[in-house]
């Protein structure tokens, strides 16, 4: 069933790519960079999260003030992890890995969650025993460079070539004469694109030690490519992509003939892997983005579940202190039976429960329904903090009852309070409101904005029991 066919098509759901900068020496970059190009060109709002990509690909880096707006609107996204990474960095709540190489091979876990939405580049040598995934071979090659058409060198190749990169990093040992009669293609001093494709048009043949997207560009181009089996390298690769055709399985006589003989046929198998990734992607979208409707819905309905409006509550005051305590801790007290009440991590860990549910400080901005900011707490390290509240649109109040930004130098409080002015004259004119204690404060503020209410320094009566009459 087409994308544009099934009952989720009215919202787009975005694509977040975790993928380092663009570099041509790695295949895996290049499939994570071109997916996040082919989902844009298919209308599909995609980000990568990286500065860097190929010039001609369409890859936005996904930066905070998209995640917050998607976050603040409701929007879920579909985060892309390649099974490099650990964990969910992302805090995504829909997850998909792309397996690019078998699992813990370069890092990254080796199990994934029965939540994970799993995709892979190859069966048959990234999956694990017992793990199933749906196939989405991204085509990267450019068979405009990599092919051996109209090659005037076809009939009289010279020059053998050796790939042993990740190999010799593990300790693997080169057979002697092969080292001697082959060329090193070192890693640390990497040949472009269009000068591998150069080499493999004339080259004769070339010994790999392990897999990798050098030995399908190689074929492409003619060469065929002698794999040597060791503990590193048990099977032929990527068999059910070109079933083995132009390659070797040792260095043997039998097998060099084999490959030399079908290499031709790697161009036409690959060509079948571009032909056929259209409708690789279109299932991928269809399943990303039933998951991404469905999660969407389920926070749709837990959102619409009755509950008291929940404030968070910013303060630098200790919940004992008399401030905190006349001015906000009784009132906020008083009205527990209606309201539900959260401090922010810097005084949750000092409240009696010592609970604080929220991983990240964008968590807790979407789960409050208002905030109230105290005195102190606009300094310059939760600017970015109060600038999320800011963006979410849901009301702010900021309460004081004394004029510290008229504080002399002099004062004893002076430099333990002075990293906040500047914040608390740039909050001011952002608030809902401005809760003051007296007419006067009230005034200094109306400087500033005239959503300003006195709310008087009172003790909450009924926090306290009448005395016992006297015998």
């Amino acid at each position: 069933m087409s994308t544009q066919e099934n009952a989720f098509d009215s919202q787009k759901y975005p694509y977040y790519i975790v993928a380092p900068a663009f570099r041509e020496t790695s295949s895996g970059i290049r499939v994570l960079h071109q997916l996040c190009h082919e989902l844009n060109a298919r209308g599909y709002d995609a980000f990568i999260t990286s500065l860097e990509s190929r010039e001609g690909l369409k890859t936005p880096a996904l930066m905070l003030a998209t995640m917050s707006r998607n976050r603040n609107q409701g929007v879920e996204p579909i985060v892309i992890y390649p099974e490099v990474v650990h964990g969910n960095p992302l805090f995504g709540d829909v997850i998909v890995r792309y397996i690019l190489n078998k699992p813990g091979f370069l890092g990254g876990p080796d199990q994934y969650a029965a939540s994970d939405l799993l995709f892979t580049y190859n069966k048959s040598d990234f999956l694990p025993e017992g793990v199933d995934a749906e196939l989405m071979r991204t085509p990267v090659l450019d068979i405009e460079i990599f092919n051996n058409k109209n090659n005037p060198h076809d009939g009289k190749r010279k020059g053998k070539y050796l790939y042993a990169h990740r190999y010799t990093q593990q300790g693997g040992v080169i057979d002697k004469n092969i080292f001697q009669e082959a060329e090193l293609l070192d890693m640390a001093k990497p040949r472009t694109l269009a000068e591998l494709a150069e080499l493999f048009r004339g080259a004769e043949c070339l010994y790999s030690y392990e897999m990798s997207a050098i030995c399908t560009e190689a074929m492409l181009c003619g060469c065929p490519v002698i794999y040597m089996p060791s503990s590193f390298l048990t099977k032929v690769p990527n068999l059910d992509a070109f079933h083995g055709d132009g390659s070797a399985w040792g260095n043997t006589p039998e097998q060099i003939k084999h490959a030399k003989q079908t290499v031709h046929k790697v161009y036409e198998h690959y060509e079948q892997q571009i032909k056929d990734f259209p409708a690789q992607l279109e299932r991928f979208i269809e399943i990303t983005q039933r998951a991404a409707a469905v999660k969407s819905q389920e926070k749709m309905q837990e959102r619409l579940k009755p509950r008291k409006p929940r404030i968070g509550v910013f303060t630098r005051d200790l919940q004992d202190a008399a401030c905190y305590k006349l001015r906000l801790g009784d009132p906020l007290a008083l009205m527990s039976p209606v309201v539900e009440t959260y401090h922010f991590k810097n005084q949750a860990d000092h409240s009696y429960e010592g609970d604080y549910p929220f991983k990240e400080d964008s968590d807790f901005v979407e789960a409050m329904d208002m905030f109230i900011i105290q005195r102190l707490f606009p300094f310059p390290e939760f600017r970015s903090l109060i600038e999320a509240m800011i963006e979410s649109g849901k009301p702010i109040i900021y309460e004081i009852d004394d004029w510290l930004l008229d504080m002399p130098e002099e004062h004893v409080m002076y430099d333990i309070c002075e990293p906040s002015f500047k914040g608390i004259e740039w909050l001011l004119p952002q608030c809902a409101l401005v809760t003051v204690s007296t007419e006067a404060l009230a005034e200094k503020i109306r400087k500033y904005t005239d959503k300003v209410m006195v709310f008087p320094n009172l003790l909450a009566c009924l926090l306290y029991t009448s005395p016992s009459p006297r015998d």
